[in-house]
């Protein structure tokens, strides 16, 4: 029975010990290799650049001999040693929260510079050691190869045109192989720690997010959005959707997402938000961070009802008491709405009781606003001559990624780079053209809704010159009759 019970115990000691391993392993947010990391003209997939008829599987980062190499994110030491071509080099396995594993890859360091050893847990951050020299990195000049190989840690061979490569080799002859490697600067954008209260939304999906709690809770409409903070000034309640986070489609998995709806009281039952004014976005106000609250109906009148006598009530009112279900909100959600009488023990059903629907609940359509980019604004029309009309507009901020499309009478014209101003030739003569325009998302594929039409008449064609009369020097001359000479 003893040993029964400590082989019991020991097992359960080892499971605790693996958990926790587990847990530390787990990379939930990325970062760069190097305090400042540019990349040259040897990006990830560049092909016969520094190697003829090859692919390079990582990116080149500038660096000098003596820099500071860290880590990217949360793992275990795979690899960590001098490689033939490669100098010292590191091979660190990362476990994503999808469970998922890849691996970070780092050559051409100083071996002696290393801070860490092969089965060595490493948190993000961490100093690895420093870049080589060209004597030191496997002969190449001073930089850091950065590359991230999908998958758990599995150093083979494979036969590449009859030839054989390492799995964590720095090029590739065959073109297949780089769907087993991630674009660096790609990756690490998409995994980077996000800040607090922030709206948020997915390139595959049109539906808002509110950041909070480390946790992704969607907002019902463009009004709550705007009382989150989000808009454009302190006193109109225009949404400001520059403000938006937009998130790859891939990193969904490593979020979690609620199902519950911020600002969404009087709903069908369901997992209820409590919420905490904890930041002032726009405007100021006296608050207390430690109150928590209910958003309820009172007779048709939405009103904040802060919960009291929180260790008795709160799961009583069927929250979680881990916390989890706070939803962080600037002072002005609360004073949008005012504040109602007070839960606590004595009232709780005087106040809830009629039904439990009075809270925050799931069921509900989210906000979903296919207008997020603004389209240009301030479009003139203006004849440049018989054939030519010029467009001139003021763009919205943050167009670098964007196109202009132009439309006229609801038809595409022409679909170009942003930029400000565009001008229309080889249209007919004494003729009324309209306009609108429209910005194009090029990484995302959304449209802004088009512009207000704008028209303009081209000029009429000039008079043919009199008989008798030539042009010359862009002017009219008689011509010259031989005969009376």
């Amino acid at each position: 029975m003893k040993r029964n019970v400590i082989w019991l115990l020991l097992l359960l000691f080892f499971a605790i010990m693996v958990s926790d391993v587990n847990a530390y392993q787990v990379a939930d947010s990325f970062s760069f290799p190097l305090d400042s990391y540019v990349v040259g003209s040897n990006c990830f997939g560049r092909y016969g650049l520094v190697i003829a008829k090859n692919w390079h599987l990582g990116e080149d980062a500038t660096a000098v001999a003596g820099t500071n190499v860290k880590t990217i994110a949360k793992g275990i030491v795979k690899d960590a040693r001098t490689h033939t071509g490669y100098g010292g080099m590191y091979i660190i396995e990362h476990t994503l929260l999808s469970g998922e594993k890849l691996c970070s890859i780092y050559p051409h360091m100083d071996y002696s510079s290393f801070a860490k050893k092969v089965g060595d847990e490493v948190a993000k951050g961490e100093y690895l050691g420093k870049i080589g020299t060209t004597s030191q990195n496997g002969g190449w000049p001073e930089h850091l190869h950065f590359g991230i190989h999908k998958g758990a840690y599995n150093s083979v061979n494979y036969l590449c045109n009859g030839a054989n490569e390492w799995s964590y080799a720095g090029y590739t002859g065959c073109i297949s192989v780089l769907d087993d490697w991630c674009n660096p600067t790609e990756f690490i954008n998409a995994h980077k720690s996000m800040t607090q209260n922030v709206p948020v939304k997915f390139t595959d999906s049109k539906t808002v997010y509110y950041y909070s709690n480390n946790q992704l809770w969607p907002i019902l409409n463009e009004a709550v959005y705007t009382l989150l903070g989000f808009r454009k000034g302190c006193t109109a309640l225009i949404p400001d959707w520059n403000r938006l986070v937009i998130l790859p489609a891939t990193s969904r998995s490593s979020y979690s997402i609620r199902s519950d709806v911020v600002g969404s009281p009087g709903l069908p039952p369901g997992r209820k938000i409590s919420y905490r004014v904890n930041s002032a976005t726009c405007l100021m106000g006296p608050y207390d961070p430690t109150k928590l609250y209910a958003l309820l109906n009172d007779n048709g009148q939405i009103k904040f009802h802060h919960i009291t006598d929180w260790d008795k009530i709160y799961k009583e009112l069927g929250y979680d008491m881990n916390g989890r279900d706070i939803v962080d909100i600037p002072y002005e959600f609360l004073q949008s709405y005012g504040e109602g009488e007070s839960i606590g023990s004595s009232n709780i059903y005087a106040i809830v009781s009629v039904t439990s629907a009075y809270l925050a609940y799931t069921q509900v359509s989210t906000l979903n606003y296919s207008r997020l980019l603004t389209p240009p604004y301030n479009l003139q029309a203006d004849t440049v001559d018989n054939q030519s009309i010029q467009l001139t507009w003021t763009l919205p901020n943050g167009t670098d990624d964007y196109n202009i499309k132009i439309y006229n009478n609801g038809a595409l014209l022409n679909n170009f780079s942003a930029t400000d101003s565009y001008i229309i030739s080889g249209l007919s003569a004494n003729t009324t053209y309209c306009f609108q325009v429209s910005l194009f998302c090029n990484s995302t594929g959304e449209e802004s809704s088009k512009s207000s039409e704008v028209c303009a008449t081209t000029n009429a064609n000039p008079p043919p010159p009199p008989i008798n009369w030539i042009i010359e020097d862009n002017r009219f001359t008689t011509r010259v009759d031989s005969s009376n000479n």
